[in-house]
């Protein structure tokens, strides 16, 4: 009867050790979704700064153009 005690006892603090640990797994698995989440929003935030920049090259590029060709007819 004492090993049945000890042998349920036993079993009783693997069973809480096993929560614990699966209970660190699930946080971790939420910061890895979050962190996942905010590199997805990283990444799109620079795709459209690297649109817009390449804007700008293409709107100075015809700026520059519209001068050459303006010193051009001078």
């Amino acid at each position: 009867m004492l090993k049945k005690v000890e042998s349920n006892h036993e079993l009783e603090a693997e069973k809480q050790d096993a929560d614990k640990r699966l209970t660190e797994i699930r946080e971790a698995k939420e910061a890895l979704l979050k962190i996942h989440q905010d590199l997805q929003d990283a990444i799109k935030a620079e795709r459209d700064a690297a649109m817009i920049l390449r804007n700008a090259i293409d709107s100075s590029g015809n700026i520059i153009n519209g001068i050459c060709n303006a010193i051009v007819k001078a």
